[in-house]
C-alpha cells in the first residue's frame, strides 16, 4: 500500500465514523466541479451546511495528512484552506467513490466568482441560535418589497423533507417592556 492509498483510507475510515461535520465538508468537496487551489472557509461551511467552527477543525484534520493548508484571514483577506491535493479528489476518495486522492491539476485562480460574494451584495449574519450562526447574502440595495419576499421564503425553508419544528423555548411575540419605560411599540 503507497501512501496515497493509506490517505485515501484514512479518509474513508473517518469518513464512515460519527464525525458528521466531517461527512458534510467531505461530501460537499466531492461535488465541486472546478478545481481551486484556495476555497473561504466560509464558502465551504455554507455548502456543508456547518459551521465555520466547524469547518476549520475538518481543516485541521485533512492538514495533518498533508492535503493543504488552513489559512488564518490576516489584513482583510478570510480564513481559507489551500488545498495541496484536487479537492474533489479528497471528498470522493472520503466517499470510497475514488481510490486515490489527484494532485491538483489545472485550477482556476483564486479569484473566481464562485468564491466571492457578488458585487453590492452583503452578508448578514444572524445568531440563529447560541450555537449556530445562519448567514445570507443580500444585494446593498435591497428594498422593503425584497426583504418581505425574502423573509416569505425563509419560512417556508426545512431540512429533507422534515417538518419546521414549534421549539419550546421560541422567542415571545413582541420584547418585554424594559424597566417600565415604554418603546415605540408599547406607546399609545
Amino acid at each position: 500500500m503507497d501512501a496515497n492509498d493509506e490517505i485515501a483510507a484514512l479518509l474513508r475510515k473517518r469518513y464512515e465514523g460519527d464525525d458528521r461535520a466531517y461527512r458534510d465538508v467531505c461530501d460537499y468537496i466531492a461535488g465541486l466541479r472546478k478545481p481551486r487551489t484556495e476555497t473561504l472557509i466560509r464558502i465551504i461551511a455554507t455548502g456543508a451546511g456547518r459551521t465555520e467552527k466547524e469547518v476549520r477543525e475538518v481543516c485541521r484534520i485533512f492538514e495533518l495528512h498533508g492535503l493543504g493548508r488552513l489559512v488564518i484571514g490576516r489584513g482583510g483577506r478570510e480564513t481559507r484552506f489551500a488545498w495541496g491535493m484536487a479537492p474533489r479528489s479528497i471528498g470522493q476518495a472520503a466517499r470510497g467513490a475514488e481510490a486515490v486522492v489527484e494532485q491538483l491539476g489545472d485550477v482556476e485562480d483564486d479569484h473566481a466568482p464562485e468564491a466571492q460574494e457578488p458585487q453590492g451584495a452583503w452578508i448578514a449574519k444572524y445568531p440563529l441560535r447560541p450555537d449556530f450562526i445562519s448567514a445570507i447574502t443580500v444585494p446593498r440595495d435591497m428594498t422593503v418589497e425584497e426583504a418581505a419576499r425574502l423573509a416569505d421564503h425563509v419560512r417556508t425553508i426545512h431540512v429533507a423533507g422534515q417538518p419546521v419544528v414549534e421549539r419550546q423555548d421560541a422567542r415571545p411575540e413582541s420584547p418585554p417592556q424594559a424597566d417600565g419605560i415604554a418603546t415605540a411599540e408599547t406607546a399609545s
